[in-house]
């Protein structure tokens, strides 16, 4: 089957809220282990020293369950409009295009909650400390660290209104550098034509503000967007700084022909 490109398709970005912070948290190649858009932080408050906050154990374990649907209470347990519900939202939404993952364990210590992965085939597990928990004044989780790292200083929201083009449009969700940093973007993507898309997920590009370029970790999943519908695609690119450029690819399929166009996805 020909790929042929699509006549009117044109390269088009959406550009993150990162601007005026330094980034860098944790993806496992399965869902795992700021300033946010539209207003301030809730007011919060350390959490108490003689122990870890009620609502952090609750998010914490409900993340390393695995499930989307355990995934999903995550946000329940955040203040309204905190990284916690972004840091929630960010990993819903990642469970959604890798199918969740299997369940890690949870060790509570003093004031901090580790995660270890369950089921590596080969060498040590890998672990996650959560620490440094702020809560509002009602009990909600506001803020955290992730390996002694705040996750306020590595997790963006994308602006909105995305960009579209040819009846398919893309909206950065988040953008999250992770403790070991690895940047990871997720998208959505909603389908706007009368036909299938697919999303090409193997391929993307992302050029770093030191103009270095890298491919990204490769999900060979190519999910398929129905007409009128959105699908959350993330991409994960190794050891690189945020502010630069990401250019990935959907496939139009309108009874056999592909046509291709691009999509560029700045994240300053």
């Amino acid at each position: 089957m020909a790929r042929t490109t699509l006549a009117a398709a044109a390269a088009f970005t959406i550009v993150l809220g990162l601007a005026g912070c330094g980034d860098d948290g944790d993806p496992s190649g399965t869902a795992t282990t700021e300033e946010i858009r539209g207003g301030g932080l809730p007011t919060s408050t350390m959490a108490p020293d003689d122990g870890v906050p009620e609502a952090a154990v609750e998010y914490v374990e409900a993340l390393a369950t695995g499930t989307v649907t355990s995934i999903g209470r995550m946000a329940e347990l955040a203040a309204p409009g905190s990284p916690a519900e972004l840091y929630a939202r960010y990993h819903l939404a990642s469970a959604r295009y890798w199918g969740g993952g299997p369940p890690s364990t949870t060790e509570v210590r003093d004031d901090e909650i580790e995660v270890c992965d369950d089921d590596l085939a080969a060498g040590e597990p890998t672990c996650t400390v959560f620490g440094a928990f702020e809560v509002d004044a009602d009990g909600l989780l506001v803020t955290f660290s992730t390996d002694g790292s705040p996750i306020d200083d590595r997790l963006r929201a994308g602006d909105p209104a995305g960009v579209g083009t040819e009846g398919v449009s893309v909206v950065v969700l988040t953008s999250y550098l992770t403790s070991r940093g690895d940047l990871v973007v997720v998208v959505d993507v909603t389908n706007n034509r009368g036909e299938v898309i697919e999303v090409d997920d193997c391929s993307a590009t992302y050029v770093g503000p030191d103009g270095r370029q890298v491919t990204q970790q490769c999900g060979s999943m190519l999910p398929q967007v129905q007409p009128g519908a959105t699908t959350s695609v993330a991409y994960v690119f190794e050891q690189v700084a945020q502010g630069g450029t990401m250019t990935l690819t959907v496939f139009a399929d309108p009874q056999g022909s592909i046509e291709m166009f691009d999509v560029q996805v700045p994240v300053p």
